[in-house]
């Protein structure tokens, strides 16, 4: 007869793979407003920035004037490829081997290097910032996945850890949420660029990235206190 596995799975794992999904999507999504410019060189960088800003690859952005939802639609990212058909497809391929590693092997014994290697490889090639903001906090939490959480056993008492345990996974659907609406707002700029000028709109996506990257960060010692209390992974006495 053969046993299934039915060891319940980590909050760490769920946090890891949720937001190497999101990386994943918004790499994917990143690359295809860079393929539909076609096959041709980046010349302008926006937010007023130097297209070589950093002195080797090209700063552009994702989406192109022709296919703006909004006036403001506008999504930075950066390419070592000098053409954006090329910068597209690459995108795309790498934000699905990101999105796959993180479903299926992320858990894997070289699970997290690997899915940093992955996205690193996707920020050079126009998938945004968020293999760098969102990708190094999954792999960071990737490192702990059914690892002994001893520095947050021993920094968090046990009153503290009850309380963050009981905001999982409130905490990810939360973060995973402003995450979405802030990409869509982004890209579309709906409903909100019926209530906002340019201006406002601008201010309002700092907010809401802001947001969102605050959001992600504390839902990490929510989920980590859930394993501790729940799943038994503490330091061995």
């Amino acid at each position: 007869m053969i046993q299934e596995n039915t060891r319940p799975i980590s909050a760490s794992r769920v946090v890891a793979s949720s937001l190497g999904v999101l990386v994943g999507i918004y790499g994917m999504e990143h690359g295809f407003f860079e393929l539909l410019q076609g096959s041709v060189r980046p010349t302008e960088a926006p937010l007023g920035l130097d297209i070589n800003a950093l002195g080797f690859g090209f700063i552009i952005d994702a989406i192109g004037p022709a296919h703006e939802f909004w006036p403001g639609a506008s999504e930075p990212a950066f390419t070592i490829i000098p053409n954006f058909l090329i910068t597209g497809i690459l995108a795309i391929i790498f934000g699905l081997l990101v999105l796959i590693w993180s479903l299926k092997f992320i858990e894997s014994k070289y699970g997290a290097r690997i899915f940093f290697f992955l996205c690193i490889v996707l920020f050079l090639v126009g998938g945004g910032s968020p293999p760098l903001s969102i990708g190094i906090i999954a792999v960071l939490v990737a490192t702990r996945i059914n690892k002994p959480l001893t520095w947050w056993q021993n920094h968090l008492s046990e009153d503290k850890r009850d309380i963050l345990a009981r905001f999982w996974p409130w905490s990810l659907i939360l973060a995973v949420l402003v995450s979405l609406i802030g990409v869509e707002a982004a890209i579309f700029g709906i409903p909100f660029i019926w209530f906002f000028d340019l201006e406002q709109m601008t201010l309002f996506l700092l907010i809401i990235g802001n947001l969102s990257l605050l959001l992600t960060l504390m839902m990490v010692p929510t989920a980590f206190a859930y394993d501790i209390e729940n799943l038994g992974v503490k330091e061995k006495a």
